[in-house]
């Protein structure tokens, strides 16, 4: 190890082959924290991203003096850390390893497009001991879009169980409106027909009532020509 070089605390020997360029060490504190940065700042899904991710990262350790790194280096030193389980008898969890499931809660916010904080969804963000589980592929690209889907399905399904209560309940108020208008034209029918019906009896009588005084005038003027 070179003078004043600080391993991660979660480092550990390579099992065989891959990764490193020729001449890279293993990772060094500021090495991860800034791997981490980047992938914060350009929160990989696929290949294209961890592209970005390498391109950039080694754009910085070149300009720094540190080993620059294979993608596939970078991509299974982020998954150590998402991964990481304590030794025996290892009560601390290292700060990288939070701040990597951290970046990662927040990679799969943005895939769901909600945020995970306070919904009790299996992951708290760093408490000791905690693990954050992803697939074999990298990047937990499937885990990723199991998430996504999963939680924009159950988005969907409680926004439509929501509408369909709001729904029912509008259905029940325009029911109400319904028989209250219903028994307000009832009312005013019967209150037409009755309205109606005194109309034809005043008719009726003024009728009568004419007829009646034709006839009395008729016989005033008989009696007058005699």
């Amino acid at each position: 190890m070179d003078p004043g070089e600080t391993p991660s605390s979660v480092d550990k020997p390579s099992r065989g082959g891959g990764g490193r360029k020729a001449g890279a060490k293993g990772y060094k504190a500021v090495e991860i924290m800034k791997l981490l940065k980047t992938i914060e700042t350009l929160q990989p899904v696929g290949t294209e991203g961890w592209r970005r991710v390498t391109s950039m990262y080694n754009k910085w350790a070149s300009e720094t003096g540190v080993s620059e790194r294979e993608m596939e280096n970078l991509r299974k030193k982020y998954k150590s850390l998402t991964r990481y389980k304590p030794e025996e008898g290892v009560t601390q969890t290292p700060e990288e390893v939070k701040e990597a499931r951290r970046i990662e809660r927040l990679i799969l916010d943005r895939i769901s497009g909600k945020t995970t904080v306070g919904l009790g969804l299996g992951y708290d963000g760093g408490e000791d001991g905690d693990e954050m589980k992803l697939d074999d592929d990298g990047d937990g690209v499937s885990r990723r879009l199991e998430y996504a889907y999963g939680k924009s399905a159950r988005n969907i399904e409680s926004a439509v169980m929501g509408l369909v209560e709001k729904l029912d309940h509008q259905n029940k108020d325009l029911k109400e409106l319904n028989s209250i208008m219903r028994s307000y034209l009832e009312s005013q029918q019967s209150t037409f027909n009755a309205l109606v019906q005194q109309n034809q009896q005043m008719m009726l009588i003024l009728v009568q009532g004419n007829k009646n005084s034709m006839y009395l005038t008729g016989q005033g003027t008989g009696a007058d020509a005699s």
